[in-house]
């Protein structure tokens, strides 16, 4: 064997590590299973666009209309949801595992064009958040290329 380079055990002798190699990757999995599951799910959203607005429909079941907050900067979208979960009261029952999300969701947008902030709406229902975004001024002119 080369000077420089070391002599490696062989494989036999790394035998007896290979559960706890096992333990501690499935430990690191579940780890990071957790810190994903803290970060929560996207906002789902539609968008659409017409010749005078876009239309931008959000999921955000669970929220409530008082937790949701949406920011418009130029061309720029901001939407920002808390959804809570009401903690069971009997203390009798154990919870063995839970699905849904609670915490604060986050979803920017960038359109193509800019919008007219003060002509806006929003609506929520059952859930979806219609948001109805007027277009700012005439559209981008097209310059015919010869």
């Amino acid at each position: 064997m080369h000077p420089l380079l070391p002599d490696r055990p062989p494989r036999r002798a790394l035998a007896p590590l290979h559960p706890l190699r096992r333990l501690r990757e499935a430990w690191q999995r579940r780890r990071f299973e957790h810190a994903l599951r803290q970060l929560g799910q996207p906002i789902r959203i539609e968008l659409r666009e017409d010749a005078q607005a876009y239309t931008v429909l959000a999921w955000l079941p669970g929220a409530d209309k008082g937790d949701i907050e949406v920011a418009l900067d130029g061309n720029r979208v901001r939407i920002v949801a808390g959804a809570r979960i009401a903690q069971a009261q009997h203390l009798g029952d154990s919870q063995l595992r839970r699905e849904r999300y609670a915490g604060r969701r986050l979803r920017v947008l960038r359109l193509p064009q800019q919008i007219d902030a003060a002509s806006a709406r929003a609506e929520y229902r059952h859930g979806v958040l219609e948001l109805v975004l007027p277009k700012a001024g005439p559209p981008p002119a097209l310059v015919p290329v010869r």
